[in-house]
């Protein structure tokens, strides 16, 4: 057998085995969330393509190899919600590099809004890429996140002292309102005590929404549109 041959076959080997404990790793999350699933009551779902591109902006409609596995329905403070793990593969000249994964969690407004993005420092891809950036009065809070909307008054009306309270004390994911979701998203996957936390956040940014911005953009009344 010679050098190449040999080489040839090292590489297959060694190929092999990093499929097998990726297989490995993507059965044993998918079993982790499945039990954590019926411990809750919730429904699972282990890959639906369709999520990938079902919504505008972060994380999403980057790179390639998009995925949105380990689906998780359910309700939490009668909104509707749904949470999965969603990864994609960086555009890269270089060969190996990693998958970005990140938890998603889409939850059901009452109505739609328009469109307002709340952004981490942590999670800003591009923290020199031009965008209308609304300031705020706490120097704190804007120097923690980034805030775009299609509307200023109606992110101010939005974003009040017992919102950006909250955010500065808990807001560690990234957030925007889309039509009629409020969809967060935070780098790394689920994990249980990081999922019902989140679920919780979300919630309480939701019940934080004025009922007078539900009446001016949505003509909604959220008392009647909880499950």
């Amino acid at each position: 057998m010679d050098g190449t041959t040999l080489l040839s076959l090292l590489v297959m080997v060694v190929a092999g085995a990093f499929l097998v404990r990726r297989w490995r790793a993507a059965q044993a999350r998918a079993s982790l969330v499945s039990e954590l699933a019926a411990a809750k009551g919730w429904s699972f779902n282990a890959n639906e393509p369709g999520l990938v591109g079902k919504w505008p902006g972060e994380p999403f409609g980057r790179g390639e190899d998009q995925s949105a596995r380990n689906v998780l329905r359910g309700s939490r403070g009668g909104h509707k919600f749904i949470a999965f793990d969603y990864s994609y593969q960086p555009f890269s000249v270089r060969s190996g590099q990693p998958p970005r994964r990140f938890g998603v969690i889409a939850m059901q407004l009452p109505g739609a809004l328009p469109w307002l993005e709340v952004e981490h420092e942590n999670l800003i891809v591009n923290p020199v890429e031009a965008r209308h950036d609304i300031r705020f009065e706490s120097e704190l809070f804007n120097r923690t996140f980034r805030i775009t909307s299609t509307d200023e008054r109606y992110a101010r009306a939005v974003i009040h002292p017992r919102l950006m309270e909250l955010l500065l004390d808990r807001g560690e994911i990234g957030w925007r309102i889309t039509d009629e979701h409020l969809l967060g998203w935070y780098a790394g996957s689920h994990t249980p005590a990081g999922l019902e936390r989140r679920l919780t956040l979300l919630t309480q940014i939701a019940d934080l929404i004025p009922p007078f911005v539900w009446r001016d953009y949505s003509n909604t009344d959220p008392r009647g549109s909880a499950d």
